[in-house]
């Protein structure tokens, strides 16, 4: 149980589903949260779904001590924070650094919705490689509709929309660019596909997690990193999460099986998590070392996504929304999966479902157990 000021927006159940829990209207302070109208980039480079000598050569993997998760920091406008992953009895593997980095794109959307929801405004969104342009739209609305969204509405509206950018990410990452890796004696310079973490099985559960806890720390009465500090410890020792030597062993545990060592390309990561609806549940391996681990468990902790579901009986759609423009290559690629692109050029998330489909499809023909779990 959090202490006060926490004490009356802890954690709690939404139709079985983790869900935001706000405190009452007019408390937040939103200190730390910068007040402008970009939303800026929020990179926390880490990690790949595997733990072998080449990835943790090149610095793509990493395991983070639950006991250390060390103070958030905003962007990491003022230093790093820590990140890495860790295997949890209740939430499987989490990725504190997506976790981090779309608290924090929640929390700059949620403050952004309430200064500029209605207003007719286009907000530009940090670019992805292949996109021209990405703004978040917030169309002119008359003021009673305007003044009629609750303070709760547009914090689900926060969190769906910080969602609606990871996914863009792993649609994103889901196309070959090759990026260059550090030099490695003897081997030389690493050429990556990004392709290798598209929909690796512990983002989209990471992102929604991170999205749902900034929010939460944007609405808090205390400065927002002090706030996220809190929430994220507490939800971590909530989801039961193991040790380091505990994480390293379930990894081992599934080395073969969920991961491939010594693979640098989309084979890496032999498991992959493509959920984008109104319930997300985490994807939990099950063998006798887990099993041992994670005896006296609770239950698994499903999240609840306000984006596939009705705000308080409001489809916030029209009136908050994403809007991509790929660039001529992008186009092109995601043409070749058959997905049409609106009138305009753009990408919205009308053309998420037909997106991942045809990605999952694909990833099941070049690896059949992709979502065995």
């Amino acid at each position: 149980m959090l202490k006060a000021p926490f004490a009356s927006r802890t954690f709690h159940l939404l139709g079985g589903a983790l869900a935001l829990s706000l405190l009452t209207p007019g408390f937040a302070s939103f200190e730390g949260i910068p007040e402008n109208t970009h939303i800026r980039e929020m990179s926390r480079p880490c990690c790949s779904f595997a733990q072998s000598a080449i990835t943790r050569r090149i610095g793509i993997t990493g395991v983070i001590d639950p006991n250390n998760l060390g103070e958030h920091r905003f962007g990491r406008q003022k230093g790093f924070d820590n990140v890495g992953l860790m295997y949890t009895c209740r939430s499987g593997f989490v990725d504190i650094s997506h976790l981090r980095d779309n608290a924090d794109w929640a929390a700059t959307i949620y403050r952004t919705l309430l200064n500029h929801l209605g207003r007719g405004v286009s907000l530009e969104v940090v670019k992805e490689t292949p996109v021209k342009a990405f703004t978040l739209e917030l169309p002119a609305l008359p003021e009673n509709v305007r003044a009629s969204y609750t303070r709760e509405q547009i914090a689900r509206m926060a969190v769906s929309l910080t969602f609606d950018i990871g996914l863009y990410h792993e649609i994103a990452t889901f196309f070959p660019q090759v990026v260059t890796g550090p030099r490695i004696p003897v081997i030389g310079p690493l050429f990556l596909s990004e392709r290798m973490s598209a929909f690796s099985l512990e983002d989209v559960y990471s992102n929604l997690l991170g999205a749902t806890l900034g929010v939460m720390a944007a609405d808090s009465p205390e400065p927002y990193d002090a706030a996220m500090t809190k929430l994220l410890a507490a939800r971590v020792a909530d989801a039961e999460a193991l040790p380091v030597t505990g994480t390293e062993a379930v990894f081992q545990s599934l080395k073969g099986k969920w991961w491939n060592p010594g693979i640098r390309n989309y084979r890496l990561v032999r498991r992959r998590n493509f959920d984008h609806g109104s319930l997300l549940e985490p994807k939990l391996p099950q063998n006798e070392l887990i099993d041992g681990f994670c005896a006296n468990a609770g239950s698994v902790i499903p999240l609840s996504n306000p984006g596939m579901t009705e705000v308080s009986g409001l489809d916030f759609r029209s009136v908050a929304y994403l809007r991509a423009v790929p660039d001529k290559s992008y186009a092109k690629k995601l043409r070749s999966l058959g997905i049409a692109l609106n009138p305009d050029g753009s990408f919205t998330r009308e053309q998420f479902p037909a997106v991942i489909e045809a990605m999952k499809n694909w990833f099941l023909k070049k690896i059949p157990e992709s979502l065995d779990y």
